[in-house]
């Protein structure tokens, strides 16, 4: 994680890219979407489904969408965000609407986990992969392959130090740098006294 340590803040973008699937029944008169759990804080996941595919319409289950969520924190934070996972489920829902009813539930397929880890140590921080699902009921059929889902995922970070901090670092690297022959440095600089005073205000 060398590419995002130390003791600055950071600012996070990362994205999630559902591109298709492949190796998955087709059932008639259904629909197929992808339910994403992302972690949203304080031990609770945040829902987002893709669109839904209608198995009549298209052979093919290619939803090519990009979520994306931006966050901010210390290392502290980037270390926990390392251990998070992103749980993928694979879903079908009847393609049969009722006037009686708004709401249809849909049956699990399969589900993928996919660690934020993986990501952080990968090279350019993004990856893309297939991931094989976990089928629901565990059995996959004789003479079947296992359903998988086609991932992307990316993270983008920017340290969201202050430029004031940035400038003090700079003067105290560059007073430490100073170079002189003698014990104690004998440089006149105006910069290096308001240095010292804003450190002795903060030390009050």
């Amino acid at each position: 994680m060398s590419r995002v340590q130390g003791d600055d803040s950071w600012s996070l973008k990362c994205e999630l890219r559902i591109l298709e699937a492949r190796n998955v029944e087709l059932k008639h008169s259904s629909e197929l979407f992808v339910r994403c759990y992302l972690s949203g804080g304080n031990n609770t996941r945040v829902p987002i489904n893709t669109q839904q595919i209608s198995s009549e319409s298209s052979h093919t289950l290619h939803w090519g969408e990009c979520f994306s969520l931006e966050c901010s924190g210390d290392s502290n934070f980037i270390e926990t965000l390392r251990h998070e996972k992103v749980v993928l489920e694979l879903r079908r829902r009847s393609a049969k609407r009722s006037v009686f009813k708004t709401f249809r539930s849909s049956n699990l397929i399969g589900t993928a986990q996919v660690a934020w880890k993986t990501v952080f140590e990968s090279a350019d921080m993004k990856m893309e992969q297939w991931f094989p699902l976990a089928l629901k009921d565990g059995v996959v059929a004789e003479g079947f392959k296992p359903p998988m889902l086609r991932v992307g995922m990316k993270i983008q970070a920017a340290s969201t130090m202050k430029e004031g901090q940035r400038e003090r670092s700079r003067r105290l690297r560059s007073w430490d740098e100073c170079g002189c022959k003698y014990g104690g440095c004998c440089c006149v600089d105006d910069d290096l006294f308001l240095v010292l005073g804003a450190s002795m205000f903060e030390a009050l």
